[in-house]
């Protein structure tokens, strides 16, 4: 079963959203991991500053590095004090105390010599525990990165093994001022930047601290798994939105497609009425604008294609009614069968004729039959050569005929003669049989721009400004009694507008200055 494009948009809107939101809880989660690692990072340079500051103090109290080999929980204890939130608080380690209960620092001897030393094993040492909180008591930070006792990590998230036995104490080293190890893991460059660690203005030794490359603390890890946990809370409802909207604004989008449909099923049914409504200004808005238009105008054809029925058949009946009347007038004897009713027979059949080839060179215009033997001609020799042959038939209604040509006589158009021919005769006929008698007839040749330009002006009468406009349509006359008598069939020039066409120009009518019609016909130049 084929899917609707309402579920297709759907999927779409659903996929692209899903990508969007999974790529972005991924890339935060990254930047977050990155950021809070440089976080802790200069944490720990801030941590490390400090501890310089506390070393010093402590060097200036013991007067060597001694104490960093011999009293370890000292070396623990500056450490922890020295932490950000510890040194702001005045925090002092217990681990100081244990180290004063279990070492003394040795007196010299008066020859110089230390003492042995009195110092207990670890296992014997005292153990303080009445330096243990209470119960409401918040403990101090742990520097080993341990967590508060009760919130541990989940499994996923515990740390790498070995990770609290590299703590900020596991990583930290102590040189003296020329750069010889005192305490602490080996470097191997020695030329990478340290932190000194100044007396009285006296670099008295130097600290390095290998930096984390990752984040292998617990409370850190900790804080993480609650940050990613928050973040994929959010991506989840930002999803499940997504959902929520994705369908609703598909079945929107559609809704005007469907509307499209449904109407062009009635089209096609050539219900050519129907329109649809155009409630976008997008995509969707300009076809909906364009199915209208193309609605009107197939309305408009079927109309035209009904009315042009119905004019044929009622111009044929005209001469076929006169013809039966005529014969069945001889045939009952009520006229005689002589040369003049032959005569009236024979004008009526002329005319009959004259409006079948009208029709059929029509047709054949429409369908791109016509034949057209195109070549590169002197538009002034044709034109001017059917009005010389017309000019005595103007005469006869003495209509005066003025021509204007320009001074370059060859204006050469790519054109096919005899149709040329055929377009000036039909715009004569007209002039002869529509302009009064004593009227006039001005033919006038211009060349503008790559174009030529003949004006066809005649005298009165005129033709009403609303019916100048379709002048061109078929069969259309402006007095149908009168045009008759004339002999016209409202077709010549709609076939003088389809041959213009076929030679890529154009055709136009206004009002004529002398009181008639102005025609003007555009054709491109070689």
């Amino acid at each position: 079963m084929a899917i609707s494009i309402k579920y297709k948009l759907f999927l779409v809107i659903m996929l692209a959203t899903s990508f969007i939101t999974i790529s972005m809880y991924l890339l935060m989660q990254w930047s977050f991991d990155r950021g809070f690692l440089e976080y802790a990072n200069t944490k720990e340079q801030q941590h490390l500053d400090y501890f310089s500051e506390a070393l010093a103090d402590e060097y200036r109290n013991q007067g060597s590095w001694d104490f960093v080999r011999q009293q370890r929980q000292l070396w623990r204890a500056l450490i922890e004090e020295s932490q950000p939130d510890n040194r702001a608080m005045g925090y002092r380690s217990p681990l100081r105390e244990l180290e004063n209960q279990s070492f003394s620092p040795p007196h010299r001897r008066k020859d110089g010599h230390r003492p042995p030393s009195h110092r207990p094993p670890r296992d014997a040492r005292p153990r303080d525990r009445s330096r243990r909180h209470d119960k409401g008591s918040r403990p101090p930070p742990r520097f080993d990165g341990r967590p508060p006792p009760g919130k541990r990590p989940p499994p996923g998230k515990r740390p790498p093994p070995g990770a609290e036995r590299n703590g900020f104490h596991q990583r930290i080293s102590l040189f003296a001022s020329n750069k010889v190890l005192i305490f602490g893991p080996n470097v191997k460059d020695l030329d990478k930047p340290m932190t000194p660690v100044l007396l009285d203005g006296t670099t008295i030794g130097y600290l390095s601290l290998k930096k984390r490359q990752q984040l292998s603390e617990a409370n850190e890890l900790l804080f993480l798994e609650q940050q990613n946990e928050t973040l994929l809370t959010i991506a989840g409802i930002a999803l499940a939105i997504s959902l929520l909207l994705a369908l609703p604004l598909a079945s929107h989008i559609v809704k005007p497609i469907k509307s499209l449909t449904r109407s062009t099923k009635e089209l096609t049914s050539g219900f050519y009425k129907t329109r649809t409504k155009v409630s976008t200004q997008d995509e969707i808005g300009n076809l909906s604008r364009d199915f209208n238009i193309l609605a009107q105008t197939l309305e408009n054809n079927e109309e035209a294609r009904q009315r042009w029925i119905a004019d044929i058949s009622h111009e044929l009946r005209t001469p076929l009614s006169i013809l039966r009347g005529e014969i069945e007038a001889i045939i009952d004897g009520i006229r005689s069968s002589d040369h003049r009713s032959m005569e009236s027979l024979l004008q009526e059949v002329v005319q009959l004729s004259r409006l079948v080839n009208d029709l059929y060179e029509l047709s054949l215009s429409d369908l791109g039959a016509l034949d057209y033997r195109k070549e590169d001609i002197n538009l002034i020799d044709v034109l001017d050569s059917c009005v010389d042959n017309f000019a005595s038939q103007l005469s006869e209604k003495s209509i005066e005929l003025n021509k204007h040509y320009p001074s370059q006589r060859k204006i050469v158009v790519h054109a096919d003669r005899e149709r040329l021919r055929q377009l000036f005769i039909n715009l004569l006929k007209n002039t002869k049989r529509y302009t009064d008698e004593q009227g006039q007839l001005d033919i006038k040749v211009q060349i503008k721009k790559r174009q030529v330009f003949i004006y066809f002006m005649d005298s009165a009468p005129g033709v009403p400004e609303k019916s100048i406009n379709k002048l061109f349509d078929r069969l259309y006359r402006v007095e149908s009694s009168r045009n008759r008598a004339h002999g016209g069939a409202g077709l010549g020039l709609a076939i003088c507008q389809n041959i213009v066409e076929a030679h890529q120009g154009e055709i136009n009518a206004k009002a004529s200055p002398l009181g008639g019609l102005w025609i003007t016909i555009q054709l491109p130049l070689l």
